[in-house]
């Protein structure tokens, strides 16, 4: 009977508690035990690579990717299926019988070395918006109306102080090559700033909702409301471009633009590919099971992050709908970037991670606080990442890296080596030198240690194998001797480890 159960669902196992005591104790202790395996296997997923020693961070390689042959744009036709994802892309290309061509492209370790954490703001503010291209400022908006300068060199907020809009700041964008700050306001209105100045030179207005979301390509400037309208804006005569009008069913979430399209997401899980030469729309992607909160994108790919805890990869290619590759998050994805095939996110749960692109695999997880607050907004750029949560705006500041192209993905901090007695950890270090360790990445690599080897030592048949015996702690009863001994290890190895790292610092 007990056997049986566990080919059950959790209505039909409910309905069995009804029938006698007997079954009810078979089917709460079933469901125990399911959902007892389910959040063990969904620790051991997030856990899995957060540990510095698997990946090496000065790997670099030139690799070669399948991407679909470009061909005469169709129009689009909406397909209801939900897509299918496939081991590699290849596979998936093939599958679905599209022409493919092959093109090579640099993939880095980025962001997987040790950093220093600055406090370039600390202040509450749980609406606050960012942006960072890479120069010396970070521009920040906030509900108190101003757009703020934050110097990266000085680690102060410095002039101008931006005042002018009648709302809460939306969106902002810093140009420091144009000498331009645009912010976007509660006030349904876009404004561009002079950023020596504070000087307010243009408005934009159109908009009939809250402005969310902005972008900027060239002399091309893109917005999306709550109207659910996306503007396309043209900076040097602060018209919209008529014919660039696009909708969406629901409120615009987020939008991107490049030299040839827009794309733009909504509230109800859409994303929407626009042509700017025909001002038509090339692509539809649906599938998301709430709103699409960021976007990014490449000649190539679209990636886009979501409020059900995924972050999908698509093609651009029109004629193709199918997801490429999930991402999995235990929350809301909020904010992401997308550089050298290492896809970068930040989470509610307060975590930034980065994922192989091609692979899946999740290379590191940056805890950025112990209260867990949301990752609201981050920016990369060379070795800096520029983040916001409720409470301050930080700038993870990354070792200077020499990518070494021949070396290998994996690169073991400390050499394991298992002796009779206790299979204590040697420490001869690895082939590359080590920058010093901060407080935070001894800390990452402290807690990666301690709980990823009981996760990666629980194989996963052993999650998914049927259990002869009520109990829910029937997992530990059936291999109990060789989880003892695998325990007895980790603990031996996590100590010296702990002595390990004190002599580092």
């Amino acid at each position: 009977m007990t056997d049986l159960t566990r080919l059950l669902d959790k209505a039909s196992l409910n309905s069995c508690r009804r029938v006698c005591k007997h079954w009810r104790y078979l089917s709460e202790e079933v469901l125990t035990e399911m959902e007892w395996k389910k959040r063990v296997w969904e620790q051991a997923m997030i856990l899995r690579g957060n540990s510095k020693s698997r990946v090496n961070p000065v790997y670099a390689k030139i690799c070669d990717v399948e991407v679909p042959i470009n061909e005469e744009e169709q129009q689009f036709q909406h397909d209801e299926s939900f897509p299918i994802e496939e081991q590699d892309f290849d596979s998936v290309y093939k599958g679905q019988s599209i022409k493919t061509k092959t093109i090579q492209l640099e993939e880095r370790n980025v962001y997987c070395g040790a950093y220093n954490v600055l406090v370039l703001l600390k202040r509450e503010d749980p609406s606050r918006v960012m942006h960072y291209a890479g120069g010396q400022l970070v521009a920040v908006g906030s509900k108190d109306r101003t757009v703020r300068m934050l110097y990266v060199a000085s680690l102060k907020e410095g002039p101008p102080v931006i005042r002018g809009h009648a709302g809460s700041v939306r969106a902002v964008l810093v140009c420091e090559e144009k000498d331009l700050v645009i912010s976007a306001s509660y006030d349904l209105s876009i404004r561009c700033w002079n950023l020596k100045t504070g000087v307010c030179t243009r408005i934009f207005h159109g908009h009939f909702g809250t402005i969310n979301c902005l972008d900027l390509c060239g002399e091309r400037l893109v917005s999306g409301a709550k109207d659910c309208r996306v503007k396309v804006w043209n900076l040097l005569t602060g018209k919209c471009v008529d014919r660039l009008k696009f909708k969406h069913p629901k409120p615009i979430t987020c939008v991107k633009i490049d030299e040839t399209v827009v794309i733009s997401s909504c509230a109800g899980g859409l994303v929407r590919i626009w042509n700017m030469e025909s001002a038509s729309l090339i692509k539809q992607i649906n599938g998301h099971q709430g709103a699409v909160l960021c976007l990014c994108l490449d000649r190539w790919h679209i990636l886009s992050g979501g409020s059900d805890g995924s972050v999908k990869a698509w093609s651009t290619n029109s004629g193709f709908n199918k997801c490429l590759r999930t991402f999995q998050h235990p929350k809301e994805v909020l904010t992401m970037s997308f550089l050298f095939l290492r896809v970068i996110t930040g989470c509610m749960d307060g975590n930034i991670r980065i994922f192989n692109f091609l692979n899946g695999d999740c290379l590191r997880v940056i805890k950025m606080n112990v209260q867990q607050s949301p990752i609201l907004s981050l920016h990369t750029h060379h070795n800096t990442v520029v983040v916001i949560t409720r409470g301050t705006v930080l700038m993870l500041q990354f070792a200077e890296v020499q990518w070494d192209y021949s070396a290998s993905a994996v690169n073991n901090f400390f050499r394991r080596s298992y002796t009779s007695d206790g299979g204590l950890w040697s420490k001869e270090k690895s082939s590359y030198a080590q920058p010093e360790l901060t407080r935070a990445t001894t800390w990452s690599k402290l807690q990666a240690h301690r709980h990823r080897r009981a996760f990666i030592d629980l194989q996963p048949e052993l999650l998914t194998k049927p259990r002869s015996g009520p109990s829910a702690g029937s997992l530990v009863s059936e291999c109990s001797k060789d989880f003892e001994k695998k325990v007895n290890h980790t603990l031996a190895a996590w100590s010296a480890i702990t002595s390990l790292d004190k002599e580092t610092n």
